[in-house]
């Protein structure tokens, strides 16, 4: 099995389980306060850092990380986070939606995003190559 394809088909995979998981986690009602008030947005960050990274680098297997696909990518994380934010407000009755929040996901998202263009050449070192060959 060559490295890249290694890569190629397990990254989806962990990106999908990750997303899934975060979806079902920020769902699920609370049933303590285990972090001071405004100390959770260190999660939110985090969080979303780790899914921006992983979806970024999904991505950097078919295309190349330019500025225009990172802003896109980071366009679909920030919706999700306005979503997830505002189904914690209907979902349940143990969470609130927050803007707060939802900033510390587009923050995270974007520092996901741009540590992923920064490694992607170095993870994906033929991928860059094969999409700057002209079809002549």
């Amino acid at each position: 099995m060559n490295y890249r394809f290694a890569w190629g088909a397990l990254l989806p995979v962990v990106a999908a389980l990750y997303w899934i998981a975060l979806f079902i986690a920020t769902q699920i009602p609370r049933q303590f306060q285990f972090l001071e008030r405004g100390r959770d947005k260190i999660l939110h960050f985090g969080a979303f850092a780790g899914l921006g990274f992983l979806v970024a680098l999904c991505a950097a297997q078919w295309w190349r990380l330019t500025w225009g696909n990172c802003l896109r990518i980071i366009c679909v994380l920030a919706a999700y986070g306005a979503l997830d934010e505002y189904l914690q407000g209907v979902l349940t009755t143990t969470r609130k939606s927050d803007w707060k929040d939802w900033v510390m996901d587009v923050a995270g998202s974007i520092a996901g995003v741009l540590l992923a263009a920064a490694v992607s050449n170095w993870i994906f070192p033929s991928a860059d190559v094969a999409q700057n060959r002209s079809i002549d």
